[in-house]
């Protein structure tokens, strides 16, 4: 009854219903799954019909999504070579993602795996630091 509570009175109130919760989504990646899709991309290379660049890149951008989560085209397809070369030169590897280059517009470090580290290593081979580190819409289905 105390008037200066009226202005709160929306936020005491008990909510009307019971938020359902949403089970867990089918689209889950499995290792399973990375290791199909990198084996495939190797076998591609084998067989000649990808380049040993092209599968470098594509392998790194498999590995790194895989071990991050990172969102594929709302943040890995807008990091560059020069953001990995800095993350690569410090003891335990850690890439910053720029606000302008995530989803939700938070700047956030992605702490680098080792096998990411061998990954992108080798796909970052003689190119300049200001590219794309992925050819993201050479990979994108569709």
């Amino acid at each position: 009854m105390e008037p200066r509570y009226e202005s709160f009175e929306a936020y005491l109130e008990m909510p009307k219903a019971v938020k359902e919760r949403k089970s867990i989504t089918s689209r889950i990646v499995t290792k399973d799954d990375i290791e199909h899709v990198l084996g495939y991309i190797k076998r591609a290379e084998n067989n000649g019909n990808v380049n040993s660049k092209r599968s470098a890149q594509y392998s790194a951008f498999v590995t790194f999504g895989g071990f991050t989560g990172q969102r594929s085209l709302a943040t890995i397809a807008n990091l560059t070579v020069g953001q990995f070369r800095q993350a690569l030169q410090s003891k335990k590897p850690v890439l910053q993602v720029e606000t302008s280059q995530d989803k939700t517009r938070m700047s956030h470090y992605v702490p680098l795996h080792p096998q990411v580290v061998t990954a992108i290593q080798a796909a970052l081979e003689g190119r300049k630091d200001d590219e794309p580190a992925f050819g993201y819409n050479s990979f994108k289905c569709g």
